[in-house]
């Protein structure tokens, strides 16, 4: 499914950024996305877990720039230090 793929790419992201809050936003997402689910939160829940979800897309953009300047690997997160 399309949800499979995109964990699977957003655990790849994780894994190499040490972004593990990412995969919190992604989850918001889907939550979002299952109509059964949807329907029986509030409108202040779903305006809660859709400011998640553009944090995420936000977060994840800034991660794989981050990333891609790198050249793909080792944790974006800052270094003290470095």
């Amino acid at each position: 499914s399309d949800w499979l793929e995109g964990w699977r790419k957003m655990e790849e992201i994780v894994e190499a950024s040490g972004e593990y809050v990412l995969a919190k936003f992604l989850a918001s997402a889907y939550v979002l996305a299952q109509e059964d689910i949807y329907k029986m939160l509030s409108p202040a829940t779903r305006d809660f877990l859709a400011r998640d979800v553009v944090i995420c897309l936000e977060k994840t953009a800034q991660v794989i720039a981050d990333l891609s300047r790198r050249g793909g690997s080792g944790d974006t997160r800052a270094r003290p230090g470095v």
